[in-house]
């Protein structure tokens, strides 16, 4: 009909609009990309699945998709793992698109942006929690793995679950290790040359004011600290040593703690064990990253 016409001409108007004004301000040279078959037939689906659909959440992640497919010219695994997020997104419900999202979320290498303990708090609470409470609104979202894995989101790993706190022990482990009296320390330092940067290195512990911790979260991290300090190689061992003697917290104890602070993390905990069994695909990372930089720009 003349209406539908006019509803999906509407719409492919709004995509070209919000494509042209992604590419100026993350990629102006891009447009230079489109005279390219392979980059117009990918518009082309976007805007034949948005006229379709009218969902603008699936137009802001095809067209994020699509700039990133401008930006990778080269014809290797992320340009065909890009251009095949462009036909499997729009077969996800929004259910499935969450969980592939919190599924890229919880791994280790995400948690590693937290800087502090109260960015893995203010990080649970902004963004991990409330994806897994309107995940878990849906009774029946475990029934939405196999169809994450027949459209390939996801692989199936293993048998074998394995706990959310191991990955955020694995990223940011001196945040809940074991905590040292300011004198304790301050004995132990002071007879290196870098008892005058002590305040750069360690830093009041988040659970005792009274007590001391390392400030950094993981040992690569300590290893560049300790190389702007300009601290020697003997020293610097002394305290990367320091570091991997720390007595963590166990599993039990960092759940026990977190389930304190945040009502809904027993949320985040299951759905994290189940999707530990499962492997995100390449074209899975895709829509995951897809999303979150939608998410990130409310």
């Amino acid at each position: 009909s003349l209406e539908a016409q006019a509803t999906a001409l509407e719409r492919v108007e709004d995509v070209n609009k919000k494509l042209f004004h992604e590419l100026s301000e993350r990629n102006p040279e891009g447009i230079k990309e489109f005279k390219d078959p392979a980059i117009q037939e990918a518009l082309f689906k976007i805007q034949k699945y948005y006229a379709l659909s009218g969902d603008p959440i699936l137009c802001d992640i095809l067209t994020d998709i699509l700039v990133e497919r401008v930006f990778n010219i080269n014809r290797d695994t992320t340009q065909i793992s890009l251009t095949e997020a462009i036909d499997i997104l729009p077969k996800l419900t929004s259910s499935q698109l969450k969980i592939v999202t919190l599924a890229w979320l919880l791994k280790t290498e995400s948690f590693k942006v937290c800087k502090s303990y109260l960015d893995i708090i203010d990080y649970f609470e902004r963004i991990l929690c409330p994806l897994a409470e309107e995940i878990t609104a849906n009774a029946n979202y475990y029934n939405e793995y196999s169809q994450l894995e027949y459209l390939r989101c996801f692989l199936w790993r293993s048998n074998t679950s394995t706990p959310i706190e191991n990955n955020i022990l694995e990223a940011c482990r001196s945040y809940f290790s074991r905590e040292f009296m300011l004198e304790e320390i301050k004995n132990l330092v002071s007879r290196y040359s870098y008892h005058a940067k002590f305040d750069e290195l360690f830093t009041t512990s988040i659970f005792d004011s009274q007590k001391l911790q390392l400030k950094t979260p993981y040992e690569e991290m300590l290893a560049k600290i300790i190389e702007g300090l300009e601290i020697s190689r003997e020293e610097g061992h002394e305290i990367r040593s320091l570091f991997r003697n720390f007595k963590f917290m166990s599993n039990q104890h960092l759940e026990a703690h977190l389930t304190s602070k945040l009502p809904n993390y027993y949320k985040v905990s299951d759905i994290a064990s189940h999707l530990s069994t499962l492997e995100l695909t390449n074209v899975g990372i895709v829509i995951a990253q897809a999303n979150y930089r939608r998410m990130n720009k409310k």
